[in-house]
């Protein structure tokens, strides 16, 4: 492993999918930028490193359920990242290989590097499940995230009852994702919204897709005195098809934003160097 200066700031090492989008990736590398922008990095600003792996690969193998040789190929990138690399937070920007960080781990023929690793990931789904933990929530749904292996692991970390929403909600919503077409579709999509809030009686949301952290924000109200940390909101929407000027007839549910969440545990992760 490479030497460390301990006077020198360590990097974020961002590792998503070499896709034409990116979501996620970009998403955390614009949040924690804007951060830098506003002057809030007050003891120096993180150099941002983003590697993208081919997903075309993994999609193979996190079909076939094949965690562990997934982990082996995402410990090969890793490890060379850490030899030559002054890492202080490492991000898993995609939810297949995220599930994978602990084959990862268990890959490494060095305890030495394994401990490191181990200490600098960030993950989104132990984020998410502090926070879930911190509420009095007792059940949530889960949006903008396919896998079983997250529910359950999410689930098992918050100790809430984390479920998924009825299938033509999930397909719909899903698809729209896949297609990148969440702004377009945004109208409809309050609408599952507010049939989960409305029709299902949900108490909690929980959104796993960057894409969808807009159309949340702009719900008709926000009330909750966490809202400007990401972490918790206070949803209130109107039923389906109802007068969204009749507020008597709003409901409100619990929203967790895990891309919000996932990015304030980087940029607190980051700024404990300093403490």
């Amino acid at each position: 492993m490479k030497k460390l200066n301990a006077n020198e700031p360590k990097d974020i090492v961002i590792i998503g999918d070499y896709t034409p989008v990116q979501i996620y990736q970009h998403y955390i590398i614009r949040e924690v930028r804007e951060i830098g922008c506003k002057g809030k990095w007050s003891k120096g600003a993180p150099n941002i490193l983003s590697y993208s792996i081919d997903i075309a690969e993994i999609r193979k193998l996190r079909d076939a359920k094949n965690w562990g040789e997934i982990g082996r190929i995402l410990y090969g990138y890793v490890d060379r990242l850490f030899k030559v690399g002054n890492i202080g937070s490492l991000v898993i920007a995609n939810y297949s290989l995220e599930l994978a960080a602990d084959y990862m781990i268990e890959a490494a023929n060095n305890k030495t590097i394994g401990h490191e690793i181990n200490r600098a990931l960030v993950r989104s789904i132990d984020t998410t499940a502090d926070e879930i933990k911190k509420s009095d929530v007792k059940q949530a749904v889960l949006l903008g995230n396919p896998f079983e292996e997250y529910r359950q692991r999410l689930s098992e970390l918050s100790g809430a009852e984390i479920i998924l929403p009825n299938q033509d909600i999930m397909q719909y919503i899903h698809g729209v994702i896949a297609n990148n077409s969440v702004e377009f579709y945004k109208y409809d999509i309050c609408d599952r919204y507010a049939s989960l809030i409305h029709n299902d009686d949900v108490e909690c949301i929980i959104n796993g897709a960057p894409q969808l952290v807009e159309i949340s924000a702009n719900s008709p109200e926000s009330k909750d005195d966490r809202h400007a940390s990401g972490k918790l909101t206070h949803l209130r929407v109107p039923p389906v098809g109802g007068n969204a000027k009749d507020f008597e007839s709003y409901k409100s549910a619990w929203l967790f934003n895990t891309p919000i969440i996932h990015t304030n545990a980087i940029m607190n992760e980051y700024m404990k160097q300093y403490q």
